[in-house]
């Protein structure tokens, strides 16, 4: 077996060698030794996506993602984890027609555990968490606490919590900013109210009873999606109006569903039937 003196380069050919390896390669150089974990961020690795994913009380999933590919890994596990290694598309998508390669990784600990030594090797923040529909509304509090612990800000956050506490919720929003995409497809309580002070870039609510106009018109969001909603076609007169003037420059995507909204009446002028330009058979509710 061929040895190669590593840690004998000097400093910028170093940098050059942690670039060019995978997130995987690099935490199994980091296993090595103390001295070899503090070298890993060299590699630049603070760029690194890091999501933790709580899909059901026994099943945990940790993520990280680079430019080209999105690295698993799978709980529960024995002491041989499974790593799934899925390629992006140009369009920075999961490659979904191709069949996830299979790797493993040696660790002793708890999924969490892994995502703080991950952490902490890379020096990146995390990125992204989310909790199943099963997740009891205790554990998403815990899991919070633990971010909040390192950062008061996440890039993403998915909420699908059955029997949400919404003074709980309130409090979690407050304490933990949430900067891209916000999920919260948790049933709340009608009378729930929250205002935020910074919306995220994008926002993906379910049944959102309790955001009114006041809320929808107060938003800067680049997507928004809301489905189940209370909104009728004055409401989204009046939102269209404002992004007729220019009030909303960011926004993208606006997708709202609700029974309220009625099929006949036109809303910001535009009157039904839509039809698809290219496709004057296919029209749009």
């Amino acid at each position: 077996m061929t040895e190669f003196p590593l840690l004998r380069l000097p400093l910028v050919a170093l940098k050059e060698c942690l670039k060019i390896m995978n997130p995987l390669e690099l935490l199994n150089l980091s296993m090595c030794s103390t001295k070899v974990s503090k070298l890993i961020k060299l590699g630049g690795t603070s760029s690194l996506e890091v999501s933790y994913l709580f899909l059901g009380s026994d099943t945990k999933q940790i993520e990280i993602g680079t430019s080209r590919s999105i690295y698993r890994f799978e709980f529960p596990a024995s002491h041989t984890i499974p790593v799934f290694i899925s390629q992006r598309t140009a369009d920075f998508l999961v490659a979904v027609s191709q069949k996830p390669e299979k790797a493993s990784f040696s660790w002793n600990g708890s999924s969490l555990e892994l995502v703080d030594y991950i952490l902490d090797t890379f020096n990146c923040p995390i990125h992204s968490i989310s909790s199943g529909s099963i997740y009891p509304y205790s554990s998403l509090v815990e899991l919070t606490n633990w971010v909040l612990t390192r950062q008061s800000t996440i890039g993403e956050m998915s909420v699908t919590t059955r029997n949400l506490d919404g003074e709980g919720f309130k409090e979690i929003l407050d304490k933990l900013t949430v900067t891209e995409h916000l999920d919260v497809l948790s049933k709340l309580n009608p009378d729930f109210q929250y205002t935020f002070k910074k919306f995220p870039r994008s926002i993906y609510f379910d049944s959102p009873y309790w955001m009114n106009l006041e809320q929808l018109l107060a938003s800067d969001c680049k997507s928004i999606t809301l489905s189940n909603s209370f909104f009728t076609n004055s409401n989204l007169d009046a939102y269209f109006e404002k992004w007729k003037n220019g009030d909303y420059p960011n926004l993208k995507s606006l997708r709202i569903a609700s029974d309220r909204l009625d099929d006949s009446a036109g809303i910001a002028g535009v009157a039904p039937p839509v039809r698809v330009e290219n496709n004057p058979e296919m029209v749009i509710r």
